[in-house]
Protein backbone atom coordinates (compact mmCIF):
# COMPACT_ATOMS: atom_id res chain seq x y z
CA UNK A 1 0.00 0.00 0.00
CA UNK A 2 1.42 3.39 -0.60
CA UNK A 3 2.36 5.35 2.01
CA UNK A 4 0.18 8.77 1.06
CA UNK A 5 1.17 11.92 0.82
CA UNK A 6 2.23 13.92 4.57
CA UNK A 7 3.19 10.38 5.61
CA UNK A 8 6.28 8.38 6.21
CA UNK A 9 6.41 4.87 5.93
CA UNK A 10 9.70 3.20 7.10
CA UNK A 11 11.07 0.00 5.71
CA UNK A 12 9.09 -3.03 7.19
CA UNK A 13 6.45 -0.90 8.67
CA UNK A 14 2.54 -2.10 9.04
CA UNK A 15 1.54 1.58 9.76
CA UNK A 16 2.14 4.96 7.95
CA UNK A 17 3.71 7.86 10.59
CA UNK A 18 2.92 11.43 10.03
CA UNK A 19 5.38 13.15 8.21
CA UNK A 20 7.74 15.14 10.91
CA UNK A 21 9.57 18.36 9.44
CA UNK A 22 11.25 20.15 11.72
CA UNK A 23 10.44 23.78 12.70
CA UNK A 24 10.59 26.34 10.43
CA UNK A 25 9.31 23.73 7.44
CA UNK A 26 6.56 21.98 6.50
CA UNK A 27 5.20 19.07 3.72
CA UNK A 28 3.79 20.86 1.22
CA UNK A 29 -0.35 19.25 0.39
CA UNK A 30 1.01 18.60 -3.71
CA UNK A 31 1.01 14.69 -2.92
CA UNK A 32 4.93 13.81 -2.18
CA UNK A 33 5.29 11.81 0.89
CA UNK A 34 7.38 12.21 3.78
CA UNK A 35 11.05 10.54 3.03
CA UNK A 36 13.54 12.72 4.99
CA UNK A 37 13.38 16.64 5.76
CA UNK A 38 15.17 17.17 2.09
CA UNK A 39 11.10 16.31 1.71
CA UNK A 40 9.73 19.75 3.60
CA UNK A 41 9.98 22.82 2.43
CA UNK A 42 10.57 26.26 4.37
CA UNK A 43 7.96 28.43 5.61
CA UNK A 44 7.57 32.05 3.30
CA UNK A 45 8.66 35.10 4.87
CA UNK A 46 5.67 36.35 7.01
CA UNK A 47 4.78 33.54 7.70
CA UNK A 48 5.50 30.81 10.77
CA UNK A 49 5.89 26.58 10.85
CA UNK A 50 6.39 24.58 13.79
CA UNK A 51 6.86 21.80 11.85
CA UNK A 52 4.82 18.68 10.99
CA UNK A 53 2.33 18.14 7.73
CA UNK A 54 0.51 21.93 8.36
CA UNK A 55 0.63 24.28 6.10
CA UNK A 56 2.34 28.04 6.77
CA UNK A 57 0.36 30.20 8.67
CA UNK A 58 0.42 33.94 8.53
CA UNK A 59 1.79 35.62 10.99
CA UNK A 60 -0.81 37.50 13.21
CA UNK A 61 -1.46 41.51 14.11
CA UNK A 62 1.57 42.93 15.58
CA UNK A 63 4.37 40.58 14.62
CA UNK A 64 6.63 39.49 11.61
CA UNK A 65 8.56 37.21 9.73
CA UNK A 66 11.51 39.10 7.84
CA UNK A 67 13.29 35.74 7.14
CA UNK A 68 12.14 31.83 5.70
CA UNK A 69 11.85 28.80 7.73
CA UNK A 70 10.89 30.84 10.93
CA UNK A 71 9.20 28.73 13.51
CA UNK A 72 7.69 31.74 15.14
CA UNK A 73 6.96 35.50 14.62
CA UNK A 74 9.04 37.78 15.89
CA UNK A 75 6.52 40.55 18.05
CA UNK A 76 6.81 43.98 17.16
CA UNK A 77 9.57 45.40 19.38
CA UNK A 78 8.21 48.78 21.32
CA UNK A 79 7.87 51.21 19.67
CA UNK A 80 6.39 50.20 16.86
CA UNK A 81 3.09 48.12 15.85
CA UNK A 82 2.12 45.74 12.84
CA UNK A 83 -1.90 46.04 11.90
CA UNK A 84 -1.68 43.66 9.36
CA UNK A 85 -1.06 39.88 8.72
CA UNK A 86 1.55 38.24 7.11
CA UNK A 87 3.80 40.95 6.98
CA UNK A 88 8.19 40.98 7.30
CA UNK A 89 8.43 44.32 9.62
CA UNK A 90 6.76 46.43 11.66
CA UNK A 91 6.12 50.23 11.29
CA UNK A 92 7.24 53.14 13.84
CA UNK A 93 4.75 54.43 15.90
CA UNK A 94 3.49 57.76 14.75
CA UNK A 95 3.65 60.73 16.51
CA UNK A 96 0.58 61.53 19.59
CA UNK A 97 0.74 57.77 20.67
CA UNK A 98 2.50 55.30 22.05
CA UNK A 99 3.44 51.53 21.18
CA UNK A 100 4.11 48.55 23.46
CA UNK A 101 5.79 45.02 22.60
CA UNK A 102 3.60 43.38 19.94
CA UNK A 103 1.08 46.47 19.38
CA UNK A 104 -1.36 45.64 16.62
CA UNK A 105 -2.24 49.57 16.46
CA UNK A 106 -0.97 52.58 17.90
CA UNK A 107 -2.18 54.25 21.24
CA UNK A 108 -2.85 57.72 21.29
CA UNK A 109 -1.64 59.08 24.65
CA UNK A 110 -4.08 60.30 27.33
CA UNK A 111 -5.99 63.37 27.59
CA UNK A 112 -3.58 66.18 29.20
CA UNK A 113 -0.19 64.34 27.61
CA UNK A 114 1.20 64.96 24.44
CA UNK A 115 3.36 62.47 22.04
CA UNK A 116 5.51 64.95 20.63
CA UNK A 117 8.13 62.11 18.94
CA UNK A 118 8.03 59.01 16.85
CA UNK A 119 8.57 55.76 18.16
CA UNK A 120 7.32 56.13 21.63
CA UNK A 121 7.66 52.68 23.71
CA UNK A 122 5.15 53.17 26.76
CA UNK A 123 2.83 55.56 27.89
CA UNK A 124 5.23 57.10 30.43
CA UNK A 125 6.90 58.68 26.86
CA UNK A 126 4.30 60.97 26.65
CA UNK A 127 5.06 64.25 28.12
CA UNK A 128 3.04 66.38 30.30
CA UNK A 129 0.95 69.18 28.16
CA UNK A 130 3.36 72.68 28.21
CA UNK A 131 1.99 76.04 29.70
CA UNK A 132 -0.03 77.95 26.86
CA UNK A 133 -1.56 74.35 24.85
CA UNK A 134 -4.28 72.15 25.75
CA UNK A 135 -3.81 68.26 24.96
CA UNK A 136 -6.02 65.62 23.36
CA UNK A 137 -5.29 62.27 22.00
CA UNK A 138 -1.59 63.37 22.40
CA UNK A 139 -1.32 66.29 20.26
CA UNK A 140 -0.37 69.40 21.44
CA UNK A 141 -3.15 72.67 20.64
CA UNK A 142 -2.33 76.00 21.99
CA UNK A 143 -4.44 78.33 23.52
CA UNK A 144 -6.24 80.40 21.30
CA UNK A 145 -5.43 84.12 20.76
CA UNK A 146 -6.32 86.49 23.48
CA UNK A 147 -5.84 83.33 25.98
CA UNK A 148 -3.62 81.77 27.89
CA UNK A 149 -2.76 78.73 30.36
CA UNK A 150 0.09 78.49 32.99
CA UNK A 151 -0.80 75.19 34.23
CA UNK A 152 0.97 71.90 32.39
CA UNK A 153 -1.03 68.68 31.72
CA UNK A 154 -4.03 70.95 30.61
CA UNK A 155 -6.66 68.43 29.24
CA UNK A 156 -8.87 70.78 27.72
CA UNK A 157 -9.83 74.11 25.82
CA UNK A 158 -11.31 75.44 29.27
CA UNK A 159 -7.48 75.65 30.84
CA UNK A 160 -7.26 78.33 28.17
CA UNK A 161 -8.26 81.29 30.35
CA UNK A 162 -8.83 85.20 28.63
CA UNK A 163 -6.56 87.78 29.12
CA UNK A 164 -6.95 90.61 32.06
CA UNK A 165 -7.54 94.01 30.76
CA UNK A 166 -4.64 95.88 29.34
CA UNK A 167 -2.91 93.05 27.88
CA UNK A 168 -2.62 90.22 25.41
CA UNK A 169 -1.01 86.94 23.66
Amino acid sequence: IACGPGYTCPAGSSARIPASCMEGTYLPDDGRAFANQTSCEPCLVGTWCLGGRAAPRLCGVGSFANTKGMGLCHRCSPGTFQEDEGTTACETCPSYHWCAEGSAAPTPCPAGTAGLAEGLANVDSCEPCAEGYWCSAGKQIACGLGTYNSATGADDQSFCTYCPPNSFT
